[in-house]
């Protein structure tokens, strides 16, 4: 009897062994797997990412050289935003609906046509249909990887894992800088051309990575959270975002016209003082990420917006070219705080329907990204120079209030701010 007891011990003790070793093999080879995915994910938007930066600086250059007007040129800017806020939200149903994959190797495909366009242009129109191809490019690209990415992260890691899309895009710009830059500086007739003959044969290579190792991570079915798709914490974050994109859009042409107006800089000079911004945009937002993932997105965003309002302030203040540039330095510190939380609370609050939630948030983001350069400019115009970076000030102080006011007691309400 005792045998076999004993024999009937080592039999369900070796059972357990067993099933226990291959679970821990299952979750080992998920982890990989899911690293990996979300590795290949990252690098197809690093490599369709390159030319962004250069696009900014050359297009009306290049557009100019075709015969277009400065209305034309501008409207070559206002179509990529158009495009975003019109089909960010209906992309963002589609996504969950469909799957992201799909519109992931959608996006890439006209990233390289796009750059194609762009390249072979002879004329204004081609630029404008260039240009089109971009923005609902650009549309598709970041809601597919912001929603493969929530999918794929830890529940305690997504601000870390949205923070390495963000420092992605902002490494990628600086190679895309200095092979459209240099080139342009070695053959001036044919720089252009080569430079996006170059960025399209990458932005294919973007898509054949994300064919071959990026899965399709929607999840089976959605849940309502309720008729209209929208909770009250998500409304909440909505009308936080349009404030927020207000200043983001609204410093950057205001730091650049203010610099060349106070202080007639050369050219590459004026490079260099968004340089040091630029590295921390490709360093630091996954950091402050994890900072998010432990404490909450609440009191890091807050934080964030508080500071960067005061240095803001400074910016009209202080003397010397270097000293603006260290402060508004500065203040990109703070917002590789801000923008992880932001996505980090827009995926919190969208449950099932991720993709969804990420396009209305970019939408509200967009509206406010839309008035902000429109505003500051006139005042800085018409009214007073410093009359922006105080005004920039008071909006992220309000936003500060809505956060901790609107949105913090929604969260909480919810159950969603067990950590803020």
């Amino acid at each position: 009897m005792r045998r076999s007891s004993g024999r009937f011990f080592l039999f369900t003790s070796l059972v357990v062994v067993r099933l226990a070793g291959t679970l821990l093999y299952r979750l080992h080879t998920y982890g990989r797997v899911r690293m990996l995915a979300l590795q290949a994910t990252r690098s197809s938007l690093f490599w369709v990412s390159v030319p962004i930066f250069f696009i900014n600086f050359a297009l009306p250059v290049k557009s100019k050289a075709l015969g277009a007007s400065a209305l034309e040129i501008g409207g070559l800017f206002s179509l990529f935003t158009l495009s975003l806020l019109l089909f960010r939200p209906l992309i963002g149903i589609l996504l969950d609906r469909y799957g992201r994959k799909r519109f992931l190797l959608l996006a890439l495909l006209l990233y390289s046509c796009a750059y194609a366009g762009f390249g072979f242009a002879t004329e204004v129109t081609w630029m404008y249909a260039a240009r089109f191809l971009q923005g609902l490019g650009a549309a598709l690209l970041l809601l597919s990887v912001d929603a493969i990415t929530t999918d794929l992260a830890e529940v305690t890691e997504r601000a870390e894992a949205l923070g390495k899309n963000f420092e992605a895009q902002a490494r990628s710009t600086f190679v895309g800088a200095t092979i459209g830059f240099t080139l342009i500086a070695i053959v001036p007739d044919a720089g252009w051309r080569i430079s996006f003959f170059i960025f399209m044969l990458l932005a294919v290579y973007a898509l054949v990575v994300a064919l071959r190792f990026v899965p399709e991570t929607a999840p089976v079915k959605s849940v309502e959270i309720d008729p209209t798709g929208l909770s009250m914490p998500m409304l909440s974050v909505l009308v936080l975002l349009v404030p927020l994109g207000f200043v983001s859009a609204m410093m950057m042409p205001i730091y650049l016209v203010y610099l060349q107006d106070m202080f007639q800089p050369d050219v590459r000079w004026l490079s260099w003082a968004f340089l040091p911004a630029g590295l921390v945009f490709a360093l630091l937002p996954s950091k402050f990420g994890a900072i998010v993932d432990r404490y909450g997105a609440v009191a890091p965003c807050a934080i964030g917006l508080a500071l960067a309002s005061g240095l803001y302030v400074l910016l009209p203040v202080v003397d010397g070219f270097w000293a603006v540039v260290a402060v508004y330095t500065c203040a990109a510190f703070c917002w590789a705080v801000i923008e992880p939380a932001r996505k980090a609370m827009t995926a919190q609050v969208s449950g099932s329907q991720i993709a969804r939630g990420f396009g209305l948030a970019e939408m509200s983001f967009g509206l406010g990204a839309v008035a902000g350069p429109l505003v500051g400019g006139y005042l800085y115009d018409h009214v007073d120079h410093a009359l922006p970076f105080f005004l920039n000030c008071g909006v992220m102080l309000v936003s500060v209030v809505i956060l901790l006011l609107l949105v913090r007691p929604k969260l909480v309400a919810q159950g969603l701010a067990a950590r803020l």
